[in-house]
Order: C-alpha cells, then structure tokens, then sequence
C-alpha cells in the first residue's frame, strides 16, 4: 500500500475555516505530494490567471522545517484514470495509493485535538506500535513513531491497525489515530 490518509471525525467537515487548499513546494520549486503528507501553511500563491494578483485562496504548503512546526493534514482525492488511445478515462473515487502532481491544488486539514483518522503505514518513518505516539519529522512529510505522548508538538496516538484490502488483496496496514496534542 502507498502513503494516504483517511479522516474520521474531525472539526474540518464543520468548521470550514479547518480546512484551505494550498500547493506543495520542495524548496522553491513544485513538487508532488502525497495523501497525508504532514504540511505547514506559507504564503499566499500568486493568482493563477490574474497577473500581479494573489490568490486568497491558495497558500504554499511545505514540509515542517522543525518537528515543532503547527503541521496539516495533505487530504488529496482524485480519480482512478487511464489513457486509452489518447483519450484519458476516469471512474469512481480513488483514495489509496496516491499522489498529488507537482503544481497542483490540494485540501488540507488542519488538526484539532481529539480529531481522529487513518494513516497507512507508509506514512510513518517507521512502523508505528498500537498503543503508543507519533510526532512530526523535522524535514519530512512522514509521523516519527514515539513510545511516549509528547506535549511540546502535534503529537498521535496509535488506537489500533488494520489491514487493507483492495478488492480481494490485502495490501498493507492503516492505523486509526487520535490527535492528543496539536500545535
């Protein structure tokens, strides 16, 4: 399974100032970003139709630069999609296994305590223990697991894991979280 991220409850869905669309940049230059990517909002991006104008709308997202950072939540859905013959097709709902294109408009979430939702293993620096935290990696977009709840930054609880299946394939573990602690 690829990285991705699944909501549950969260003050997002009822408080829309929660949630803003931003773009990924890796340095100064867009990059492609991955669901559930743990973000930090920047400026606001110039317009992408008006010249000399800023988009109110659209913020530079990045990776946290400290592990202390106030970190978002990458929430990215797109379509399944193939190209047959020059003609791109797209069906249904896909929200597993992937990524933003560099450059393009993306939702995020920002964290409220006792928020909670999936992760999938891949979003973890390493594999998470059910019981215990994780926290934000200073420089990355991925959770450092943690075997004590952490108060100085964003900080999760690992409830439990599951497998995942896609049709009849299991393919990885996601892991129901609780935020405790957001900064």
């Amino acid at each position: 399974m690829a990285k991705n991220f699944r909501k549950s409850l969260m003050m997002s869905e009822d408080v829309q100032s929660l949630l803003y669309t931003g773009r990924f940049y890796d340095g100064s230059n867009p990059a492609e970003c991955h669901n559930g990517a743990l973000v930090v909002q920047g400026a606001i991006e110039d317009h992408s139709v008006y010249d000399g104008l800023k988009d109110p709308n659209v913020h530079k997202i990045t990776a946290p630069a400290e592990d202390t950072d106030e970190v978002h939540i990458v929430d990215y859905v797109d379509v399944s999609h193939g190209e047959i013959m020059g003609v791109m097709y797209r069906e249904g709902i896909k929200t597993y296994g992937i990524s933003a294109p560099a450059g393009a408009d993306i939702r995020v979430r920002i964290p409220a305590k006792h928020d909670t939702g999936y992760f999938a293993e891949e979003n973890f620096a390493t594999p998470p223990t059910v019981g215990q935290y994780a926290v934000p990696t200073a420089g990355s977009t991925l959770w450092t697991p943690s075997a004590l709840e952490v108060t100085d930054k964003t900080c999760i609880k690992i409830e439990y894991e599951k497998a995942v299946t896609e049709g009849m394939v299991n393919s990885g573990k996601e892991y129901f979280v609780t935020f405790v602690n957001v900064m």
